[in-house]
Parts: structure tokens; C-alpha cells; sequence
């Protein structure tokens, strides 16, 4: 099923704060269910997509996390836990019209 979005000019919503809203239901059963694969002092990756978003909202009662994201979005929600992870931005082509970073493997 294809969604389709007009947006007007004077509209000022972010995409990515659309794009986070769909599907939303499954997207935090998605992340309730991915919690519980992620153990204490693990290293994971988190893409640019807003699933992962939901799955770092979750991440602040573990300990000692070592995050990559590519995704501005998702290091500001893991950066505001003030938690014992550590969080490392992945670099490479900077779109900020959906605040991420494309790695080149990504292309």
C-alpha cells in the first residue's frame, strides 16, 4: 500500500516527524520486541529509519551501550537519556532534509 502526503508550502512539519507517525503501532511492538535481543555492554548499529527511533526511546534502562547511528534524530534521543552509552555518529553524505548520513555502502 502506497501513502501519499501533500504537503503545502506553508506547512512546516519535518518529514521525518511524518514519517515516524506511520505506522506507529507496529513500530513500538517492533521495538518491545528488539529490546529484548539487546544485552547490557552490547555494541549495536541503528539505521536512519524511525523504527530505530523507537528502539533508542527504549534503550535508557540499559547499561553501558556502545550506539553507531547514522541518524541525527536518533543520537539527539540517546544523547538526552544522559545514560552510561556511548554514541557514535557514522560519517558520510550529510542529507539533512531527513537528518542523515548516507555511508557510501548505503548509496
Amino acid at each position: 500500500m502506497v501513502e501519499l502526503y501533500i504537503v503545502k508550502e506553508e506547512h512546516t512539519e519535518d518529514p521525518t516527524e511524518i514519517k515516524s507517525r506511520i505506522n506507529s503501532q507496529q513500530k513500538s511492538i517492533i521495538a518491545d520486541l528488539a529490546i529484548d535481543f539487546i544485552a547490557d555492554h552490547s555494541t549495536i548499529f541503528l539505521d536512519s529509519s524511525s523504527t530505530s527511533q523507537y528502539i533508542a526511546k527504549r534503550l535508557k534502562d540499559k547499561k553501558n551501550l556502545t550506539i553507531f547511528t547514522t541518524n541525527l534524530s536518533t543520537a539527539d534521543i540517546l544523547d538526552k537519556q544522559q545514560n552510561n552509552h556511548n554514541i557514535y555518529f557514522v560519517g558520510g553524505n550529510c542529507r539533512m532534509e531527513k537528518l542523515e548520513v548516507r555511508v557510501p555502502s548505503s548509496y
